[in-house]
């Protein structure tokens, strides 16, 4: 996981939520974790199933296992399908296509906000973000380089009466980038 140029390094083994994140093996900092937070809030989007398979020791992924690897590094800082289930309301959600390269929701909070949430190609991320640090494009081709799968992540809170379509997915805060490693 990076953002701010920074890269995160996740432990643990397959599907399963034991593990931890840290900076240059230590642990995150309190506002490091908010940060991570933000970026597992998007998990929202996800809609894989994991389930464990005791007897054979396996697990059984229904849906995109790039979204089941993002369910469970959002679990590993806090945040549950539970959690989000009772945080936000959906109202619209964009879903992945190849030619526009993202997924996108919109959600309402609690409190009467409206969340969008975009995930996708980081470069097309990137293109709907307001600013992206060189410090993040520098981390995407490292995690390219190293052969992994990347995700960039997107947040924005909508003014009220903004439309909940494509035309208010820009000028969004970039989150950051989750680099998946394939089980070889």
């Amino acid at each position: 996981v990076a953002f701010g140029g920074k890269v995160y390094s996740v432990s643990g083994e397959g599907y399963f939520a034991q593990g931890v994140i840290q900076l240059d093996n230590q642990d995150v900092s309190l506002e490091d974790k908010k940060v991570l937070q933000q970026i597992a809030q998007a998990s929202i989007l996800n809609h894989a199933e994991i389930n464990y398979m005791p007897k054979e020791g396996l697990f059984r992924i229904k849906g995109d296992p790039t979204e089941a690897a993002y369910t469970i590094f959002a679990e590993k800082v806090g945040v549950t399908p539970e959690t989000l289930e009772n945080q936000y309301t959906v109202i619209k959600e964009i879903p992945f296509s190849s030619e526009k390269r993202f997924h996108a929701g919109f959600y309402k909070g609690k409190d009467g906000s409206v969340e969008a949430y975009l995930v996708g190609s980081p470069e097309v991320v990137m293109e709907h973000s307001s600013s992206v640090s060189d410090g993040n494009e520098n981390v995407l081709s490292n995690f390219l380089k190293d052969g992994l799968r990347v995700v960039g992540v997107a947040h924005k809170t909508l003014k009220e009466g903004a439309a909940c379509d494509e035309s208010s997915l820009n000028d969004m805060e970039f989150l950051g980038l989750l680099g998946i490693q394939d089980a070889v």
